[in-house]
């Protein structure tokens, strides 16, 4: 979502879809974001993401057939990290077991 609305020209709902990750995972999990998503939100702040330009292929320009392809590829990335979130929950309830 946050390359989303960043290659949108979204940068402020880029940011906050940051602090909504981070406030969420802290809550669940107790842990930070992973150094990607902190990388990303860095290069956000640092407006090192290739602002929209006219003519380019952004998000505003898209067809649905390309709108659809990339926010598959979204899906699949938040599905993948979702998947990693719950395995590292399980290892945190298998931990807490120990103490």
């Amino acid at each position: 979502m946050m390359r989303l609305y960043a290659d949108a020209g979204q940068r402020t709902l880029a940011l906050r879809q940051y602090e909504i990750c981070k406030e969420a995972i802290d809550a669940e999990l107790g842990i930070s974001p992973m150094e990607e998503t902190r990388s990303l939100r860095e290069r956000i702040l640092q407006e090192k993401m290739d602002a929209p330009q006219p003519g380019d292929s952004n998000l505003q320009e898209m067809d649905a057939d390309q709108m659809i392809i990339r926010l598959k590829k979204v899906l699949n990335e938040c599905e993948q990290s979702a998947s990693k979130l719950k395995q590292a929950a399980s290892l945190f309830d298998q931990l807490m077991k120990f103490k």
